[in-house]
């Protein structure tokens, strides 16, 4: 939610809904693909990821959509894998990680592909910036990120 008039939320099929407050409507995404993530900076800036990319026009190795406050366009990006999550810390940074230890980050004009050390399906992203993997590992907020395995109550490396 960006505020209570105003909040996203993503699904199977391309769905894309918004909330103005007092109802849900569907906006128009451009694909039939599955979306896992959305994350809105404000009401005409956001980021919604997904599984194998989007079809705006044909190019099977996107994973992003932005909203510009009028519409959802593809911007394309560094990976054919599903995103899982997504984390804007403005309309210029924002990182994204999925499925085979991807990690990719916005920077205002392209999504690039960030080192990860895992191969391991990241399923959510939060800053302070933490990964939770399927494995008990976690993705730290160093930059560049480090992998820590997580025992217990303890990080080690």
């Amino acid at each position: 939610m960006v505020d209570s008039n105003n909040g996203w939320a993503v699904g199977d099929l391309g769905s894309i809904w918004h909330r103005d407050g007092t109802q849900w409507t569907e906006v128009e995404s451009s694909t039939m693909y599955v979306f896992f993530a959305v994350f809105m900076n404000s009401a005409d800036d956001g980021s919604a990821v997904g599984k194998w990319g989007t079809l705006v026009p044909s190019n099977a190795s996107t994973v992003a959509l932005h909203w510009n406050g009028t519409q959802w366009t593809d911007v394309g990006g560094p990976t054919i894998r599903p995103l899982n999550s997504v984390f804007m810390l403005g309309t210029n940074d924002g990182w994204a990680v999925g499925n085979g230890g991807t990690i990719i980050r916005w920077n205002g004009v392209e999504w690039i592909p960030e080192y990860s050390e895992t191969i391991q399906i990241m399923l959510v992203l939060s800053f302070m910036l933490i990964v939770v993997i399927l494995t008990k590992t976690v993705l730290t907020s160093d930059v560049p990120p480090r992998i820590k395995r997580l025992d217990a109550f303890e990080f080690t490396r």
